[in-house]
């Protein structure tokens, strides 16, 4: 034992050939296990050889597919939709462009036409014959005072002419209007809500209301309005049949709400057209939108004051 421990000159004790040679070996052996470690771990990678990354690059192109189908399923899906849905609203349009048309060309347009038309051709005669008038909502064509001469004396001048002015300028007006209104007022008239309605006569129902039905329902101004050239048809035919006890009707009529609903009606078409079709264009009078109804007309060509006066006033607003 002593044999393989030496002193060193300094004093420190030197391990013997055998110990270093143990420590050799142990170094080695630790060295094998650690190789036989690593050769263990990369011989898990066998497995990725050629036929397994064939496959596994299968596999994630397949999934990728499924996946890309799905997606792309979807894009087409919110396509389709969104193209359905612009058809439907192309649709939509074209028949909303369509009733407008038919609207304007058929009821609104004609009858909007005929309204002013019928405002000029009263006018005129009441300015010509300097009949006075006190405008109200619900009136008669002319005051009854103005035509009493008429029944006293039906074959004087201004009774010929009065008779005349009825039977060949008002009368073709009137018919001509009780015809739409009637055929097709239905399905063509498209008139304010009833709120719009009675806003614009500061929602007193006493004013609108019709002092023959009792109702507020705006469809009573023109049926009213038909009553009204019904009996000046009788009066007419009495005419001819030498009968002048009567000159005009006692149906009264809303001359100035009458004026008011062609209006909306007409503008509201325009609008609409306007709005489905880009080429067309809405003009609007801005320069007297202040004479928009009847009743302002009516009240810048006639005093109540002076009867049989005509003031100087503007031209009628059509």
């Amino acid at each position: 034992m002593f044999e393989n421990i030496s002193m060193a000159e300094d004093g420190t004790l030197n391990t013997s050939l055998s110990e270093k040679a143990t420590a050799t070996t142990t170094a080695v052996c630790l060295c094998d296990g650690e190789s036989k470690s690593s050769s263990s771990f990369f011989e898990g990678f066998d497995y990725l050889d050629g036929e397994f990354l064939t496959v596994l690059l299968g596999v994630i192109t397949l999934l990728s597919s499924v996946v890309g189908y799905f997606v792309q399923r979807n894009i087409e899906r919110k396509e389709e939709a969104a193209a359905d849905q612009h058809a439907l609203d192309n649709l939509d349009r074209q028949q909303a462009l369509e009733r407008v048309r038919r609207q304007l060309s058929l009821y609104v347009g004609p009858l909007h036409r005929l309204v002013k038309t019928q405002n000029t051709t009263i006018a005129q005669y009441r300015q010509a014959t300097n009949k006075t008038v006190k405008f109200q909502t619900w009136m008669n064509l002319f005051h009854n005072f103005c035509l009493e001469p008429y029944l006293e004396d039906p074959m004087c001048l201004d009774a010929k002419h009065y008779r005349s002015f009825v039977i060949h300028q008002l009368k073709p007006i009137y018919e001509r209007i009780r015809k739409l209104v009637l055929n097709h007022a239905a399905d063509l008239a498209e008139y304010p809500t009833q709120e719009e309605y009675l806003k614009k006569y500061d929602n007193d129902e006493k004013v609108v209301m019709s002092p023959y039905v009792g109702s507020i329902n705006v469809n009573v101004i023109f049926d009213t309005y038909c009553v009204w050239s019904y009996e000046f048809d009788d009066i007419v035919e009495c005419w001819k049949e030498g009968d002048f006890s009567r000159m005009q009707p006692t149906t009264m009529v809303t001359w100035g709400i009458i004026n008011y609903l062609a209006d909306f009606m007409y503008d509201n078409a325009k609008e609409k057209e306007a709005k489905y079709n880009k080429h067309v264009k809405v003009h609007h009078n801005v320069v007297q939108q202040g004479l928009n109804t009847i009743a302002e007309v009516e009240e810048g060509f006639f005093s109540d004051e002076q009867e049989g006066t005509i003031r100087n006033v503007p031209k009628i607003c059509n």
